[in-house]
């Protein structure tokens, strides 16, 4: 079994707006699992297998932020 590289590199990367804090999309090194990458393109935060845009939604909110559509967190 090949030994995964660690690149914990977006697979999209959308314009932000101003006020992001950063974006939701999925890991090329791991397509299976979404992350939080900050704006700046790097990694924060990786979920679980089962985690989806709607099961992070409540999360998100616990901590003052949105998870818009499109992705992108903003605080509020």
């Amino acid at each position: 079994m090949a030994k995964r590289t660690y690149n914990p590199v977006p697979m999209t990367h959308p314009a932000l707006p101003a006020e992001a804090v950063g974006y939701v999309s999925r890991r090329v090194d791991r397509p299976e699992r979404l992350a939080l990458f900050r704006a700046d393109g790097t990694i924060s935060n990786t979920f679980g297998i089962e985690d989806t845009y709607e099961t992070l939604r409540p999360v998100f909110a616990e901590h003052g932020m949105t998870l818009r559509e499109d992705g992108i967190v903003v605080r509020g």
